[in-house]
């Protein structure tokens, strides 16, 4: 029997939703559905309670994003007042300007290894929770179908 993979089963998922540290998924199982639980890490749990991995960061990045434009400005407008109009101060915030975008480009990446992060948390407590109804399907040709 094949190994159970998150691609070979994500087309069964109805649903999925968390409570506290344990995750129910909800799988299309002919016309009814069977539920499977896992047990998932605060962080996967808490996307998925606020409405799943890309909303959830979705939502924090809007909120740095917010701080970070708040911030900047406050900065800039600093620089300019301690180094004033002329060269100095041209250098000093084009130097600023260089350093924020070099902030945004780690916020980024760290926004990515965070959304990778979860998604294999998620998908793997989804095969962990498959697997307990697994029973109930059977594999063909390396996907999972509603046994009959």
């Amino acid at each position: 029997m094949a190994e159970v993979t998150y691609d070979a089963i994500k087309d069964l998922v109805d649903n999925i939703e968390s409570e506290e540290l344990e995750l129910t998924v909800t799988f299309k199982c002919g016309d009814s559905t069977v539920e499977g639980t896992a047990e998932v890490e605060q962080d996967v749990a808490q996307a998925i309670a606020q409405g799943g991995i890309d909303t959830f960061l979705d939502r924090m990045k809007e909120k740095a994003d917010e701080k970070k434009e708040a911030a900047k400005g406050g900065f800039l407008s600093w620089i300019a007042g301690l180094f004033g109009g002329g060269k100095a101060g041209e250098l000093a915030s084009a130097a600023a300007e260089k350093g924020a975008e070099k902030a945004e480009e780690a916020a980024d990446e760290k926004y990515e290894e965070m959304k990778e992060k979860l998604t294999v948390g998620r998908n793997k407590a989804v095969v962990e929770a498959f697997g307990k109804v697994k029973d109930k399907f059977e594999e063909k040709d390396g996907k999972w179908a509603a046994k009959g």
